[in-house]
C-alpha cells in the first residue's frame, strides 16, 4: 500500500520480518527475547536494562546507531512516529529513505520532574477552548444540558455532508484496494 501511494518510497513488499522483528520482536543482539521466546510475536514495549542511556540521545534511537533508543524502551524524546515510518519503508532492509511527519522535536519544553510532560494545549486543556465555557456553564449551576454542537439545535440527525464524505471516502478505498489489486495480479 506504502508503494502504491508513493511510488518512490520503494518499500520492501516480500519477506518482511524486520517489522515483526523492530515492533514485536525485539531487535536481535539488542532488546529480543532470547531463544525460542524470542519468535512469538508480543506486542510491549522492550528494554534491554544492560544498555546505558546516550549522554548525546538522537531522536531517531536504534535507526542512528542510538541503542538506548526507540525501539530498545521508549524515551520521550524519541521520534516513534518517524522511526515506525521509516521501518515500514524498509530502512533495517537497508532502503533509507527521509520519510517522517515533519515534527522534529517537541514544541515546549519538557519539565524538569515528574511528569515531565508540559500541560496540553487548548483543546484537551479544560481552561481553553471548549473546555471552558462547559466548566463556566457548569459552574453557574444550571440544570439545563450543556450543548457544545454550537448556538443551533441540532435534530442528531447526520447531515447530507458527511452521507457524502463518507460515500466519497468509500469509493476513493474501493479504487486504492482495486489499483493494488490489479498492481498484485500482474506482479
Amino acid at each position: 500500500m506504502l508503494n502504491v501511494l508513493f511510488p518512490d518510497v520503494q518499500a520492501p513488499e516480500k519477506n518482511r520480518t524486520d517489522i515483526v522483528q523492530a515492533v514485536l520482536q525485539g531487535i536481535p543482539d539488542l532488546n529480543a527475547f532470547p531463544g525460542e521466546a524470542g519468535k512469538t510475536a508480543t506486542d510491549t514495549i522492550k528494554i534491554n536494562l544492560g544498555t546505558p542511556p546516550s549522554s548525546s540521545p538522537n531522536r531517531l534511537g536504534v535507526l542512528a546507531d542510538d541503542t538506548a533508543g526507540y525501539p530498545n524502551g521508549r524515551r520521550l524524546t524519541d521520534d516513534v512516529v518517524d522511526i515506525d515510518l521509516q521501518v515500514v519503508a524498509g530502512a533495517l532492509k537497508g532502503n533509507m529513505v527521509p520519510l517522517g511527519d515533519g515534527v522534529d522535536q517537541n514544541d515546549v519544553p519538557f519539565l524538569t520532574e515528574f511528569p515531565y510532560l508540559a500541560a496540553p494545549g487548548p483543546g484537551a486543556n479544560p481552561d481553553a477552548g471548549y473546555g471552558s465555557k462547559l466548566k463556566a456553564l457548569a459552574e453557574v449551576g444550571s440544570d439545563n444540558p450543556v450543548s457544545v454542537a454550537g448556538e443551533d439545535e441540532d435534530d442528531g440527525a447526520t447531515s447530507p455532508a458527511v452521507w457524502i464524505l463518507l460515500g466519497v471516502g468509500a469509493l476513493a478505498l474501493i479504487g486504492v484496494a482495486y489499483a493494488v489489486g490489479r498492481r498484485a495480479a500482474t506482479a
